[in-house]
């Protein structure tokens, strides 16, 4: 059986459970995404996102890692488009360096 990998903007998304990692890990950064909490109705609709920004070398080592940036949104879509904010600014080389 062939797994399929879902992608959102060119890069890969990773879920177990109410984890997610999105990016590419030959990249310098990855984005780690937990989900929170969920709505009480019947479609379970995440409303509380904890996104962090980290290193893939500490990722890929095991080591406990502290995120380069942090935050929470209110919804998975909302995470989702910050994350991919992030990863365009790490993979974009500095202006003016």
């Amino acid at each position: 059986m062939e797994s399929e990998t879902l992608f959102y903007k060119k890069r890969p998304l990773v879920r177990c459970k109410d984890d997610v990692f999105y990016g590419n890990v030959s990249e310098s950064c990855v984005v780690f995404m937990h989900i929170d909490s969920r709505s009480d109705d019947d479609f379970k609709i995440p409303n509380k996102v904890s996104v962090g920004l980290i290193p893939t070398l500490a990722a890929s080592k095991g080591n406990y890692f502290k995120p380069k940036k942090f935050s929470e949104k209110s919804s998975f879509f909302e995470a989702l488009d910050l994350a991919s904010a992030w990863l365009d600014r790490v993979e974009s080389p500095k202006r003016g360096e």
